[in-house]
């Protein structure tokens, strides 16, 4: 959303009519673009301001959610400077999309100081500056040299930003209602990122462990070919067997067959040792199939997760985290809240339950749900498990739940399976659900609305 020059006045005139004499309570940094302040007397919304590079804004803001802040840096110097600060005065430098909010804030000696706190909402030009009641710069998020032509350097006197001409007045202004609509995205935006960020390792371990995965694959079906071809060592021991008094028809056998062999070992001897290749033969096709259906359900499983990402808050990415990579998160410095529930949507009043990780799936499975609740998965594939907190679930209900079950596979269309809890039980694995008896429903298509209801879960 690019904001106006009419829409930021507005913006303005709206902050100075709920901030002026409010006392900073505290400084949030969502991401190093994005800042929330908070106020101590007007506390119905906060102040976003939004620095980055293609869409800066600022708008007050409805927002309830407890945000951890960005320690360091920047964090620490708005704290130290403007934590406590009351608010004196907010306004445009120039006309333009520069904003001044003037504080008044107490110094360790008790004297009241005059602070400016500046934002450049500038495209491609953002900046944040403090200076002082003279406009003396104290600090800046980005500083530039004396051979630029407005330099921004600490100690000196802050210059006004040349005023854009091409910034029209005569727009038409947007309602201030749809900027902080926008501000919300704003904020689930910049969330988003700083957990992307923070799960960076993950993201790249669960890439490459399918890549690996795949590789493996592909040398287990080149193996499974080899070990395959030598399922004719039983024959070859058998024909020696049948044979094994004519030497010359043994002899003539192989050579026609284009086998090379040792024909000076005894035929009996030589019997057995085909006989043994074909056996190893046969237990390497057996442990590579095997081998084979663990690496499928393990890409599966991570493909899973994948897809589920954009589904997930801090805290679900936390026990993932720790579910896939115990080695690297198992100490980490994050203490996960104490989860008092499970992620659901609401539809026709009733819950329905989904889990993100294996752990959650035994929970909501086995916990949570009771044995007349009903329980959805995908069939024959790895997914969540999606739990109806009904004994008796209409058609919208259930439509819903079975697409919730593909949507979180990363698939359109599909079977899945339910039945009520009464009739799964516990698996040998962590989320592993086994089915006594099931009804079935075929999708094609799921619903955008569906995908919707589950991005704005609770």
């Amino acid at each position: 959303m690019k904001i106006n020059l009419p829409t930021l006045k507005n913006v303005v005139l709206d902050l100075n009519e709920r901030l002026i004499n409010n006392r900073i309570s505290n400084v949030t940094l969502i991401s190093s673009k994005v800042l929330l302040f908070t106020f101590s007397i007007y506390r119905k919304e906060k102040l976003l301001v939004c620095l980055e590079h293609q869409n800066p804004f600022i708008s007050l803001v409805e927002f309830d959610e407890s945000i951890p802040t960005i320690t360091g840096g920047l964090n620490d110097v708005l704290r130290k400077e403007l934590k406590e600060a009351i608010v004196a005065n907010i306004k445009l430098l120039n006309d333009d999309r520069v904003l001044d909010i003037s504080v008044i804030k107490t110094n360790d000696f008790f004297e009241r100081e005059e602070k400016h706190l500046i934002f450049e909402l500038v495209p491609f030009r953002t900046n944040l500056i403090l200076t002082d009641k003279d406009y003396i710069i104290n600090y800046a998020a980005h500083y530039s040299s004396l051979e630029n032509n407005r330099p921004i350097i600490r100690g000196a006197k802050y210059e006004q930003i040349s005023k854009n001409n091409s910034f029209n007045e005569d727009e038409e202004a947007l309602q201030i209602s749809e900027v902080k609509d926008y501000a919300v995205e704003c904020i689930h935006s910049a969330k988003r990122k700083r957990i992307l960020e923070r799960y960076q390792p993950l993201f790249t371990y669960i890439k490459g462990k399918i890549r690996s995965l795949k590789n493996k694959i592909k040398v287990l079906d080149k193996e499974y070919e080899e070990a395959k071809n030598k399922l004719i060592y039983q024959e070859y021991g058998s024909y020696i067997l049948s044979y094994i008094d004519d030497p010359e028809e043994i002899k003539r056998y192989f050579i026609d067959n284009n086998v090379e062999v040792d024909l000076t070992i005894p035929s009996g001897q030589l019997a057995n040792l085909f006989f043994k290749k074909y056996k190893k033969a046969k237990r390497t096709l057996q442990i590579n199939r095997q081998e084979h259906e663990k690496a499928n359900k393990e890409i599966q499983y991570l493909e899973v997760i994948q897809n589920q990402i954009d589904f997930m808050d801090d805290d679900d990415m936390y026990e993932l985290a720790k579910e896939v990579m115990p080695f690297k998160f198992k100490n980490d410095s994050k203490k996960p809240n104490k989860r008092d529930k499970y992620s659901y949507v609401v539809v026709d009043g009733i819950k329905i339950y989904f889990g993100k990780n294996m752990q959650q799936n035994a929970d909501i499975s086995f916990k949570i749900a009771d044995k007349s609740h009903y329980y959805f998965h995908i069939k024959d594939y790895h997914g969540s498990h999606v739990v109806v907190t009904t004994d008796s679930p209409n058609k919208e209900v259930i439509l819903t739940a079975a697409e919730m079950c593909l949507i979180l596979s990363h698939k359109t269309a599909g079977d899945v399976q339910y039945t009520q809890i009464k009739n799964i039980k516990k698996g040998p694995e962590l989320g592993l659900a086994l089915l006594n008896k099931y009804e079935l429903i075929t999708l094609h298509s799921v619903r955008n609305s569906t995908i919707e209801l589950l991005k704005n879960h609770n």
